[in-house]
Parts: C-alpha cells; sequence; structure tokens
C-alpha cells in the first residue's frame, strides 16, 4: 500500500489488486486509489466535503531495456462525477429558495409611493443576492 498526501485529497491508501504481462513487453495493473477531499475547493467549485472516495484504473506499461517507455491509463470518473452532480443539484436548491426569499421580499413591498407635501419620495429596493449572520432565538 502506497501512502501520500498532497493537494486537496488526503490519500488515505491505494491497492493493486491484479498485476500482470503478456509474457513479451507490457505490464498491466488494475488498481484502487482512496481519497478523501477535505484539503481545499476541487475546480474552484466544489468545497471540500471530508467524504472518501474510491477510484478503480488500468495501468499499461510497454517496458523496453528495464524502462517504462509507453503508458496507457483509465480510471473510473464515476464517483467524482456523482459528487460534482450532487454539488450542482445543491447550488441550484439553494439559488432557487434565494429566488423564492427575493420574491417574498418584493410582494410584502408597498405597490405605491405615498404622496407627501414638500417631501420627495424615491424607493429603492435591491434583494440581497446572498444571506449570512446569526439567529439569536
Amino acid at each position: 500500500m502506497i501512502r501520500s498526501g498532497e493537494g486537496i485529497w488526503a490519500d488515505p491508501g491505494r491497492g493493486v489488486e491484479f498485476q500482470g504481462t503478456d509474457g513479451d513487453d507490457m505490464v498491466i495493473t488494475r488498481h484502487t486509489t482512496r481519497t478523501i477531499h477535505d484539503r481545499g475547493p476541487y475546480l474552484g467549485l466544489m468545497a471540500p466535503t471530508g467524504q472518501e472516495r474510491e477510484t478503480r484504473g488500468m495501468l499499461i506499461h510497454r517496458v523496453s531495456g528495464g524502462k517504462i517507455v509507453e503508458e496507457w491509463s483509465a480510471t473510473s470518473g464515476a464517483p467524482l462525477l456523482e459528487a460534482l452532480t450532487q454539488e450542482i443539484r445543491e447550488c441550484d436548491r439553494v439559488e432557487h429558495e434565494l429566488q423564492v426569499a427575493r420574491d417574498i421580499q418584493l410582494a410584502s413591498l408597498p405597490e405605491g409611493v405615498p404622496t407627501l407635501e414638500d417631501w420627495q419620495i424615491d424607493p429603492y429596493c435591491q434583494p440581497a443576492r446572498e444571506v449570512g449572520g446569526y439567529v439569536v432565538g
């Protein structure tokens, strides 16, 4: 098991399930990598989730003169795509909730401006794009 940890992913381990050769110059390896997204945003979009992911992959190396001269690889991107899809859904849900809140806020405002002698009233309302803070109960 190889252990390392750098970038935005903690790497609790990698394992080799199979390794074989064609008897000539090819070495084939099937492996699994486990990572935990806990160190920073991925692609500037996805905040650290702390979730562990397992990715499976295949490596094919062509060896000549005792050295790897070519490499082909394929990995399953499904776990990452699933996580990104969930993140997009969550962002869409939050955006929808903010739009509902904007609509409620705007609907609660009076439709007209009262006319008062010697007063000029110029109303302006811009709903918040994001919210923050805390609730005291």
